[in-house]
């Protein structure tokens, strides 16, 4: 369990920070965060998570856009590892492992909170579908790949895509199709120690039966404005975070309206989520602020003498 205690030091502690990232990620926040951390002193390097590097060279190695992760997942889970004993991991290693498994959403929903429905289909196990239009996915994935939406009458189909999941050696999740996500579009409220920063809302993204939804054009992003309930919500997701006694430096959480129109839990978004730093003005500062904050108030130090040393030898 991590355990952050102690009040933040005037001193930044934070002089060279990695950010890692994929081959290929088109992240358009990066060059706008590596600027606004460099105007607080600290250095900041791009860096593809899987590059061999001297992670313990860095004071801090902030998780953004591995967005290859999901069909590389035993790859990515032992570089946590590697990278958690090597330097301050953000997020936290116990968050990123609790996230990378959408059955987390198991956890929120026993914590009373509204999340969608979600029917999980581990391999082996026979696919079983919920009536009406439905989405299947695996419960590892990001950028609604290997995702896609069913109408009643192709469950054939639905059941086809779970098999090739398992197949994959992927386990598989059916949720409900909220048709209300078309008129009132999905909520993205984005947190800086729990903070919020800003939000933005998004069309919907899934196509009928189209499975590489992730090659498709990405809806337009625009400012919103979210409301009481949603903000509530999304507070007492955060809350609900296992194993955290300390706000976390980013967070996103993705509400879709329910049925009846209320806030729902889509996602709880702790690795790589899209921050939309370049749709709202001061975001990325905020950022900035909230790492230096997160990286004053943990346990997690390493000596001046030993960052040089490891810097060295890089």
């Amino acid at each position: 369990m991590a355990r952050f205690t102690g009040q933040a030091s005037s001193v930044n502690p934070v002089r060279r920070i990695a950010i890692a990232t994929a081959k290929g990620a088109d992240d358009v926040d990066m060059p706008l965060l590596i600027n606004a951390l460099g105007a607080s002193d600290i250095s900041a390097e791009a860096i593809e998570w899987d590059a061999d590097r001297n992670w313990h060279a860095f004071d801090m190695v902030l998780v953004r856009s591995t967005w290859d992760y999901p069909w590389r997942v035993e790859n990515f889970s032992a570089w946590i590892d590697h990278v958690s004993h090597s330097t301050l991991l953000v997020n936290p290693s116990e968050v990123i492992r609790w996230n990378l498994n959408k059955c987390y959403l198991c956890d929120l929903d026993r914590a009373g909170l509204p999340v969608i429905p979600t029917r999980y289909v581990k391999r082996g196990e026979r696919p079983e579908l919920l009536a009406g239009e439905i989405v299947v996915k695996p419960v590892v994935s990001a950028s609604a790949w290997n995702t896609a939406r069913y109408l009643p009458d192709a469950q054939a189909e639905a059941i086809e895509h779970i098999r090739m999941l398992h197949s994959q050696g992927v386990d598989a999740m059916v949720q409900p199709y909220l048709k209300q996500i078309e008129v009132m579009g999905e909520r993205r409220l984005i947190f800086f120690n729990n903070r919020l920063s800003h939000a933005v809302r998004r069309g919907a993204v899934l196509h009928t039966s189209q499975i590489h939804n992730e090659q498709l054009p990405r809806p337009q992003r625009t400012h919103y404005s979210p409301s009481r309930s949603e903000l509530a919500i999304a507070a007492a997701a955060l809350r609900a975070v296992p194993g955290i006694c300390h706000p976390l430096p980013y967070a996103r959480v993705d509400l879709v309206p329910g049925s009846t129109g209320g806030p729902m839990i889509m996602e709880l978004e702790l690795i790589e989520p899209n921050l939309s730093l370049i749709t709202a003005p001061g975001a990325v500062d905020r950022f900035a602020k909230a790492l230096t904050e997160f990286a004053s108030a943990s346990p997690v130090r390493r000596s001046q003498t030993s960052r040089q040393k490891d810097s060295d030898g890089t």
